[in-house]
């Protein structure tokens, strides 16, 4: 008698624990942004909605901010929406608690975030609208700079290496520009746009959008370069050009008799 008692009383400890364990497993929510500010960190401000899943037949789900209900719903899917702007800002916990059809009733997890106020969410979007552009603008300067380095090694004769092929291609890439039809390699700081690139011409200093070519593609535009610069009037030692020698040797040619 005494060892049914004893397993009597092991099976209620059993079932106890069972629904125990069943009661506190609980549900996961999620915050989800509708409009506003979801700023650093866990900072909130604007229209937000606390999703439930879908995949519990809850009967009715009731919505908390820290132990205040912010609301109730009974029909699924179960998704609260609310303004942050209707209760005060600071710290809060948000959490729910689903009823099923036996009367049960299930508790999710706490989702913790800073609420805040209108004013305080301006300053924070101005902090990192700065930071953005302000990066940009760095870039942007940087960019100009390398340009410019560039540039020089391309008037000294210095930009392309033995194969032809402008120095840093096998780095980043390069591509022949769209205006003067010349090709350079991309610098580090090109604006990337998926398929283009946006970048700076160091022989024409013009800005366009334009594709990696491959590396026949720019020995080929290489070669052409070079032979019209072979083309161009070069200036001889005494710092006159052809053109300008001829032109003295017919000037000088009218006082010969």
């Amino acid at each position: 008698m005494k060892k049914i008692s004893v397993l009597l009383v092991v099976l209620f400890l059993l079932v106890t624990f069972t629904v125990a364990t069943a009661d506190s497993a609980g549900f996961s929510i999620s915050l989800r942004r509708d409009f506003g500010y979801g700023g650093m960190g866990n900072q909130i401000q604007g229209r937000f909605s606390i999703l439930v899943p879908e995949d519990i037949d809850f009967v009715e789900v009731i919505f908390y901010m820290d132990d205040t209900e912010m609301g109730r719903l009974t029909d699924a899917p179960f998704r609260f929406q609310f303004s942050t702007d209707d209760y005060p800002p600071g710290d809060h916990e948000y959490w729910a608690k689903g009823i099923l059809s036996d009367g049960s009733e299930l508790t999710s997890n706490r989702i913790n975030a800073f609420v805040l106020s209108k004013e305080e969410a301006n300053s924070s979007l101005g902090s990192i609208m700065l930071i953005i552009f302000g990066g940009i603008g760095v870039a942007v300067a940087l960019s100009f700079v390398i340009s410019g380095a560039v540039s020089k090694k391309v008037k000294q004769g210095e930009y392309f290496d033995e194969n032809l092929l402008p120095k840093g291609y096998h780095v980043h890439g390069g591509t022949i520009c769209n205006q003067c039809g010349k090709p350079y390699a991309y610098k580090v700081f090109s604006g990337n746009f998926i398929t283009h690139k946006l970048e700076r011409c160091p022989h024409c200093g013009k800005w366009s959008f334009s594709r990696p070519v491959s590396r026949e593609a720019m020995i080929a535009a290489a070669e052409e370069m070079r032979g019209v610069d072979k083309n161009e009037n070069v200036e001889s030692v005494d710092g006159m050009s052809e053109e300008e020698k001829l032109r003295k040797q017919l000037e000088e040619s009218k006082y010969t008799g």
